[in-house]
């Protein structure tokens, strides 16, 4: 059906999306896809990319890390979070405190 009527970027793959984990589609989609066992066809989707029919094809448990394999990403990622927050302060302050003139070459 994908490959006769859909117009979106997977319909040469039949839509076939691959698998995915929650977080990564929209919520309506997620919702409606996460909802179905293997095998089982949805009724119509709306979202804001149009009308979807899902078919689950199989479903996968996710990937169990060790804590220490990964503490560094996480670390890194929480610090980057916290400099993304402190810039973000320091952005609004300057803004707060300063004039800004733009000045036009004539």
């Amino acid at each position: 059906m994908a490959k006769q009527h859909s117009e979106g970027s997977s319909a040469a793959q039949g839509g076939d999306l691959g698998f995915f984990g929650r977080g990564r589609m929209v919520p309506a989609f997620e919702q409606a896809a996460f909802a179905l066992q293997p095998g089982e066809i949805s009724a119509p989707v709306r979202t804001q990319f149009g009308y979807h029919i899902i078919r689950v094809e199989a479903r996968r448990g996710g990937d169990t890390v060790a804590k220490e394999a990964v503490a560094d990403q996480i670390r890194a990622h929480l610090r980057s979070g916290k400099v993304q927050q402190q810039i973000r302060v320091l952005i609004d302050r300057l803004r707060a405190e300063g004039t800004v003139e733009i000045l036009l070459p004539q």
